[in-house]
């Protein structure tokens, strides 16, 4: 799938094995990706608001905090970031888990470097566009809490309340997505 709004080739690589992390990143490095890194479930949540990947590639078994804690954290808070998990311990059951609870692609830890940035590059091409656009329109609100949108019901919401919304999947963030779609499509055509 090409994206319009192309996801930026960003990942976190997030492993209490710092060699493991510290190896990957060289290989996504050379492949053009701008890679940071953690090594705690916990800290994991800081660095994904701070850093904004489009892919997160998460071992399972981690101190302070485990994958699927994390994978569940991040699948009901930012649906445009697709997750990778990655990991030395797992069985047919912990991948059927992750797979379950929105795990993009589920990996071992003897996973070749091919397949490692296989995986990256499809979980980055897979997150939708419209979901995409619409966290690049967030970041460059000046201030979310007092830009106000109409709703079909005619009341408002501001843009901080919307995304709130749309990490629900609530109808309302179906009815703005929808909107948002339509008017980008009726521009496309203008411009033809």
């Amino acid at each position: 799938m090409h994206h319009s709004v192309d996801p930026p080739k960003r990942v976190l690589l997030v492993d209490d094995a710092q060699e493991i992390c510290k190896a990957w990143a060289e290989v996504l490095q050379a492949e053009g990706w701008i890679v940071d890194q953690c090594y705690d479930g916990e800290a994991a949540r800081e660095k994904v608001e701070a850093f904004d990947p489009a892919v997160v590639v998460l071992d399972l078994r981690m101190p302070k905090r485990d994958g699927i804690d994390v994978l569940k954290d991040l699948r009901s808070s930012r649906p445009w970031t697709n997750v990778v998990i990655a990991t030395g311990h797992g069985e047919e059951e912990d991948a059927i888990k992750c797979l379950n609870e929105g795990a993009f692609a589920y990996l071992k830890k003897t996973v070749s470097n091919e397949d490692l940035l296989e995986k990256c590059e499809l979980a980055r091409q897979a997150v939708p566009e419209t979901l995409l656009a619409f966290h690049q329109w967030y970041n460059a609100l000046p201030d979310p809490d007092r830009v106000v949108y109409q709703t079909a019901s005619s009341g408002t919401i501001s843009g901080r309340q919307l995304m709130e919304e749309i990490k629900r999947q609530t109808p309302i963030a179906r009815e703005f997505l929808e909107l948002v779609a339509n008017t980008a499509a009726e521009l496309v055509i203008q411009r033809l």
